[in-house]
């Protein structure tokens, strides 16, 4: 069964930071028992109160201007706080994360 690395695309994957057990990769897939998993990586500046910050963000499909998604930051104030997507600078490439910036909600 073709996967989605059998039309050339370059893979890149690194065992995640939170401890979760599936691989990230930046736009590429894996084959795990002939299912491709894709997982996008952004890096989200995101404007809250007075301060601004970073978060690292992982879904299964791209971000767009107006999504939400749950900040993912252990110890901070930001953690669980729903963030807007207002502008995508680039998308994931094999080379590294997309860029975005956003909000607090």
């Amino acid at each position: 069964m073709p996967t989605a690395l059998d039309n050339g695309q370059r893979f890149s994957a690194s065992a995640p930071r939170d401890g979760r057990a599936e691989a990230r990769a930046r736009l590429a897939g894996t084959s795990l028992n002939n299912v491709v998993v894709l997982v996008y990586e952004y890096r989200v500046f995101v404007a809250a109160r007075n301060s601004e910050t970073d978060v690292s963000h992982f879904g299964d499909e791209k971000l767009w201007p107006g999504a939400v998604f749950r900040a993912q930051k252990p110890g901070t104030e930001l953690h669980g706080v729903a963030v807007l997507v207002d502008r995508i600078v680039s998308h994931p490439t094999a080379d590294g994360p997309g860029i975005a910036h956003g909000r607090t909600k």
